[in-house]
């Protein structure tokens, strides 16, 4: 449901439990979870360390699924850092073992590093399209609720590409599914793909809404608020605030 705050806490907790009971089986993907958890915290150095003790498990254990699987982390975690070539090279690997395995849960996470990877390099169709696939129930990466972790990721790409009626179809969709309360990820990215969707009579409320939130634990999504707004302002001549 998108509590990554809280999911990161408990995956935390679990892994430690299952290190001392020596579980080791269970490893590969409780850290693979808790380094996807702990990169959308901002925490990059525990995502990567975990990240890739699950990939050194997972190997050893001949489970091909959960290598794929800490790929994508590692791909999202350095689109994250701006290293668009190491992300886009994870994520085609992930998503190559993924889809003959057919497990589209992963094909769907390894679309996160390379949109992420496209919006830091300004190639904003590409960015589109990768996330348009969770979308599209005919795609291998379709997943109809990881879909929504992508909807900030996906109206930013619209903008630049003149697709805004679009994008403003894709957050009622995200809205409807993610109910009245949604997590704390969903409502984080919901805010801001409202204050890119909105006109410029509300943008700025509507920027101002999303910057008051709790964003305590999510250092990076502030930023890209922060700049979103920025970027905003000075379209509207704003350049002094």
């Amino acid at each position: 449901v998108g509590a990554f705050d809280l999911g990161n806490d408990f995956l935390g907790a679990a892994v430690d439990g299952l290190r001392t009971e020596g579980r080791l089986g269970h490893l590969p993907r409780l850290l693979t979870l808790y380094s996807s958890m702990a990169a959308r915290l901002g925490d990059w150095d525990v995502a990567i360390t975990a990240a890739e003790e699950a990939r050194r498990l997972a190997e050893e254990f001949a489970e091909p699924q959960w290598e794929a699987a800490a790929d994508t982390v590692i791909s999202l975690v350095a689109a994250m850092r701006g290293d668009e070539q190491k992300a886009e090279r994870l994520a085609a690997r992930a998503e190559a073992v993924a889809e003959s395995a057919g497990a589209n849960i992963t094909v769907a996470f390894a679309q996160f590093g390379k949109v992420l990877a496209a919006l830091g390099s300004g190639r904003h169709g590409d960015a589109y399209a990768y996330a348009k696939r969770l979308f599209d129930p005919a795609d291998s990466a379709y997943h109809p609720v990881i879909s929504s972790w992508l909807i900030a990721d996906l109206v930013e790409a619209a903008l630049h590409i003149d697709r805004l009626d679009a994008a403003r179809t894709r957050v009622a969709q995200v809205e409807a599914i993610a109910g009245a309360q949604p997590g704390a990820w969903i409502a984080l990215v919901l805010r801001y793909a409202r204050a890119l969707v909105a006109e410029p009579a509300e943008a700025g409320e509507r920027f101002d809404e999303a910057l008051a939130s709790d964003l305590t634990r999510w250092p990076f999504q502030r930023a890209r608020i922060q700049l979103g707004y920025g970027q905003w302002l000075r379209r509207q001549w704003r350049g002094a605030e």
